[in-house]
């Protein structure tokens, strides 16, 4: 809900969107890793991080078979209370990232077919009659 050119975004242009991609930059630029996508020192800052995701991005390369990587603001902001202070409590939470028509078919279908003769019904047939569970 904040303006663009406020203090808030150009501190912290990560809050703009809820899902980043970038491109992975073998042995990072001039030897840093992309490790902080807020950047490193967050709080100590009131400019754009030079080593953060807003400028990572500025260019706008494809990512189209590149390593990419992925990050993404799950939840809510922070709500201060008093059980907060003077160390804030862990929250924890699971992703799970699930693909959709990654395949054209299931390639499980082609998988050939074993011959298992230890795999016998565990009841035998009564009177020539196959036996149904």
């Amino acid at each position: 809900m904040a303006k663009d050119d406020s203090w808030f975004m150009i501190r912290a242009p990560f809050v703009k969107n809820a899902l980043w991609v970038c491109r992975d930059v073998e042995g990072g630029e001039n030897g840093s890793e992309r490790v902080y996508p807020a950047g490193k020192y967050v709080p100590q800052t009131r400019q754009t991080p030079t080593d953060s995701i807003g400028n990572w991005v500025k260019d706008e390369k494809h990512t189209d078979g590149e390593d990419i990587l992925v990050y993404f603001t799950v939840g809510t902001t922070h709500i201060p209370r008093p059980e907060d202070w003077p160390v804030m409590p862990m929250d924890a939470f699971r992703v799970s990232l699930k693909p959709v028509s990654f395949f054209k078919v299931n390639p499980s279908l082609d998988v050939p077919e074993t011959q298992d003769h230890l795999s016998v019904p565990a009841q035998p047939a009564q009177n020539g009659q196959a036996c149904h569970f």
